[in-house]
Parts: structure tokens; C-alpha cells; sequence
């Protein structure tokens, strides 16, 4: 990747784990992305920016509402983010994801310059 990247992309992280969230966070950062952190999908909804089309990074299975209940949701609203999932349960819900418009389901671990390559 381009370390003189100029695209100020927004990109919505939906995980519970907060590990995941300041590294990516902070790979994101560094490639000029503009990040805003969620710790549930209630939360991701409760705050809900109208119009957004960004990139949405999404885990499966949180606390409450999964991932995929999410995704559901987002299109029944019209909201429609990039949608790409980053989970352990990637070969379960791979086929479900992308049939509602998922780009892609990484499995964890997974490789972070793919992510990047995508975004």
C-alpha cells in the first residue's frame, strides 16, 4: 500500500472486542482512514449516521444483536455501508453474508495488508 494515501475514508468498526478495535484503529489511522469505534450493533444503530456508505467492519457474534442480525437490519433501513466482516466464525457465515451483500469474511487471525488491499 501507498504510504502517501490521500483518501480520508470513513470506516464504522462493530466489535465487542476491544483489542481488535484500537488495532485496527490504529492500522487505519496510519493509512488515513477516519475510524469511529462500536462496541455493539445496538450501539452502531443507536447512532446511526443517515446516508452513511463507508466501510463497515463487522464482527459475527457480540453481546446482544450478532453481525449478521446487523447487516439484516442495515438493509431493511436502506443503510448501505461497505459490509466486511472480521470474525472467528467466518466459514459458518460466509455464505449468509456475502448473499446480503457482504464484500468479503475475513476469518480470524486473518491478514491485515489483504484488508488493506480491499479498503
Amino acid at each position: 500500500m501507498n504510504d502517501t494515501l490521500n483518501y480520508q475514508g470513513q470506516i464504522h468498526i462493530v466489535d465487542d472486542d476491544r483489542v481488535v478495535c484500537h488495532s485496527l484503529t490504529r492500522i487505519l489511522n496510519k493509512h488515513g482512514y477516519h475510524v469511529k469505534v462500536f462496541s455493539s450493533a445496538e450501539q452502531y444503530l443507536a447512532m446511526l449516521e443517515e446516508g452513511f456508505d463507508g466501510y463497515l467492519l463487522l464482527d459475527y457474534k457480540m453481546s446482544g444483536m450478532s453481525g449478521l442480525e446487523l447487516q439484516h437490519t442495515l438493509l431493511e433501513k436502506n443503510v448501505n455501508p461497505i459490509v466486511i466482516f472480521i470474525t472467528a466464525m467466518g466459514e459458518q457465515i460466509e455464505q449468509r453474508a456475502l448473499q446480503n451483500g457482504a464484500l468479503r469474511v475475513f476469518d480470524k487471525p486473518f491478514d491485515l495488508n489483504e484488508l488493506i488491499k480491499i479498503l
